[in-house]
């Protein structure tokens, strides 16, 4: 049995070995590494949140829209029917000079 204990190593050091680089490379550069990381997730969360607000202001942009067309889709139904009914089809038929015919000149099929 050996009574050397093995120094403990930093958690650098280790990760250096493992991607073969010397120490004081990854502990230069390290650091950089690490705020350059930091630096791109902020910059994504800021255009994340950025698209999110735009998606945001083209949906209720859209939904004002929406409201809009159907208000007039109910007023164009409300037209349509009074367009289409008996007492302003007979009204403007009058007006046009038109007149109902005589009793068997028209043949209803059904």
């Amino acid at each position: 049995m050996s009574t050397t204990q093995d120094k403990p190593r930093s958690g650098v050091a280790e990760m250096a070995k493992e991607l073969s680089l010397p120490g004081a490379v990854l502990q230069k550069w390290g650091p950089w590494l690490a705020l350059v990381c930091i630096l791109g997730a902020g910059l994504f969360v800021a255009w994340a949140k950025m698209d999110t607000t735009q998606l945001t202001y083209e949906v209720h942009q859209l939904r004002a829209e929406q409201a809009q067309l159907q208000r007039e889709q109910r007023l164009l139904v409300s037209d349509l029917a009074t367009l289409k009914s008996p007492a302003y089809l007979s009204d403007k038929a009058g007006e046009l000079g038109l007149e109902e015919p005589p009793p068997g000149v028209v043949i209803r099929v059904e």
